[in-house]
Formats: structure tokens, C-alpha cells, sequence
């Protein structure tokens, strides 16, 4: 069961991406990213009362979600360069 968040939750969340991606453009150790995002995490379960149980579903069911999405995205960029490169759009069809 997949919650509705509040938009602006969903906002603060998103700058809290964004931040991650910033970290690893500038050449921070994934790793150290990951671990942090993992400390943030489990100190936000901690405070909201969320026993452990509770928060490795969410975790598991959170990396089967990402996993699902990008094999999705993968299929999608492959059927668009296919017919992309088979189907070229000429002058006349626009």
C-alpha cells in the first residue's frame, strides 16, 4: 500500500534528491551517500515511532519499486531507439 504524501512533502523530499545528486556530482564516495541517506532514514523511523519490521517493508518494498521503474524506463528507451532508427520521420510526415 503505497501512502499519499502531502505536496509539500513531496517537495521536501525532492530537494532532499537533488542534494544527493549534487553529492555525487561532485565526486562524493557513493557509498558515504548511501550511508548517510540510510542514517537520515533510520533516524526519521526512529522519531515517528516506526518499529524495525515496519521500516526494512518499507525498504524492501521501496528497492522493488525502484527496480520495477527502471527495467520499465530500460524497456521504454529501447523500443523508442528501435523504431527511432527503423522509422525515421521525413520532412513530408511532419
Amino acid at each position: 500500500m503505497r501512502p499519499d504524501f502531502d505536496p509539500y512533502t513531496i517537495e521536501k523530499c525532492k530537494e532532499l534528491l537533488y542534494k544527493a545528486y549534487e553529492l555525487e556530482e561532485q565526486d562524493i564516495d557513493p557509498e558515504a551517500i548511501m550511508r548517510m541517506s540510510i542514517f537520515i532514514s533510520v533516524l526519521a523511523a526512529h522519531n515517528s515511532g516506526t518499529n524495525p519490521e515496519v521500516y526494512v517493508d518499507i525498504i524492501k518494498d521501496t528497492w522493488a519499486r525502484m527496480i520495477n521503474a527502471s527495467e520499465e524506463l530500460e524497456e521504454q528507451e529501447t523500443e523508442d531507439a528501435v523504431w527511432i532508427s527503423k522509422n525515421p520521420i521525413t520532412d513530408e510526415d511532419q
